[in-house]
């Protein structure tokens, strides 16, 4: 119990001090999950590191290469994606909720917030426990891997919708169509969607195409995350010429051999 008590909440006031440095850079709560993964991450770095160098001090026979590649089996590979990052970025979900659901009441912002976080020591207690031991190395790692991934997968994929809608509805009040087009706003808020327009791309006009769709989409999309964070601010020409200079590219390796001089 040592170990959720105490390194749970280190890693959750690690996001809420980024988030209250830098406020203007989480503007959804996928934002602030993403964030929560990489301080889940470094803490898991810095306790790989400590029990590393502890195996290697321990380690039974003189060899320098068999107590790393252990560690990295055991806490990088088997462990790894089960672990602080994951933990972490479940309890920030609690806070990218409470930061960007103003417009719901205080008292459901702050029990999403504590469930979260309660969801997250749970899941780092369960994995912390004994009771599987007897099942063997890596039957436990199963067991204890499947609940988390579950829980991650759930909580990055609401997160992953919550911000798609949030593109689309910034998308929809600031941009015009000639920058996103009515059907690429259908397409906006999902990779998956953006993903299947440019492999479909790629087979009808080739891998040059596909790669100038994916950088129009890309400036589309840092064209409405401008919007979200400064409105109408002193970047938002350069912006548009982007989106307008990648949709320039794009129409010329998808038209140009439409045009007169095609064969």
């Amino acid at each position: 119990m040592a170990g959720p008590s105490v390194e749970e909440p280190l890693k959750y006031f690690g996001v809420v001090l980024l988030v209250l440095v830098a406020r203007n850079q989480f503007p959804t709560a996928l934002s602030v999950v993403a964030a929560g993964a990489m301080v889940g991450l470094g803490f898991q770095v810095l306790e790989d590191l400590s029990y590393s160098i502890n195996t290697a001090i321990a380690f039974p026979i003189d060899n320098q290469f068999a107590p790393i590649g252990a560690m990295l089996g055991t806490r990088g590979i088997l462990s790894g994606i089960w672990s602080h990052a994951m933990y972490t970025s479940i309890s920030a979900f609690g806070i990218g909720y409470f930061l960007t659901r103003r417009h719901r009441p205080f008292a459901r912002r702050l029990a999403v917030a504590a469930a979260a976080f309660a969801v997250a020591w749970s899941l780092h207690f369960f994995w912390n426990s004994p009771a599987f031991t007897d099942l063997g190395f890596v039957p436990a790692m199963i067991v204890k891997a499947v609940p988390v991934a579950v829980v991650g997968y759930l909580i990055w994929w609401l997160a992953g919708k919550e911000e798609g809608s949030y593109l689309k509805v910034l998308a929809d009040h600031f941009v015009a169509d000639d920058l996103i087009t009515p059907e690429e706003r259908a397409d906006l808020p999902s990779l998956r969607r953006r993903r299947h327009a440019r492999t479909q791309l790629k087979k009808a006009r080739g891998r040059r195409a596909a790669k100038a769709l994916r950088e129009l989409q890309r400036e589309q999309v840092r064209l409405v995350m401008y919007h979200g964070r400064h409105g109408a601010g002193a970047e938002l020409l350069d912006h548009e010429y982007a989106v307008h200079r990648a949709r320039a590219r794009l129409d010329a390796l998808t038209h140009g051999a439409d045009g007169p001089g095609a064969a």
